[in-house]
């Protein structure tokens, strides 16, 4: 990630620089470099993800909490992908669902699946 300072003319037109202004006020922008973004592996093997939720402060109990706060029938058939599947899919509605119902965002959650990928046990 690179960072770009802006500083602002009185017309709002802006001038960028690679390295942070000496005098005046500045806004600090982040930029992403595409090219080094990781890549977000789309299956996590279901083990792995969970003790990433782990590492991450989320307990199961409190997946399990959320799953069963939600309608019949989503909420088994919730329990049934999180307790026996042998991966987890990154694009699967109900993993996003429950994302959100955690507040996890998807940066969060892609994160969690990279983890998840380069965990060694």
């Amino acid at each position: 990630m690179a960072v770009k300072y802006r500083v602002y003319g009185e017309n709002g037109a802006f001038i960028e620089y690679s390295e942070m202004p000496s005098s005046g006020e500045f806004e600090t922008i982040e930029i992403i470099d595409e090219m080094n973004k990781p890549i977000v592996p789309q299956l996590a093997r279901s083990m792995n993800f969970r003790i990433i939720l782990i590492q991450n402060g989320i307990s199961l109990q409190s997946v399990y909490d959320i799953i069963s706060q939600l309608p019949f029938p989503q909420n088994e058939l919730a329990y049934q992908m999180f307790e026996y599947a042998t991966h987890y899919d990154r694009n699967n509605s109900m993993i996003n669902k429950l994302a959100v119902e955690m507040v996890i965002s998807q940066e969060q959650l892609d994160n969690f699946f990279i983890e998840a990928e380069n965990l060694v046990i």
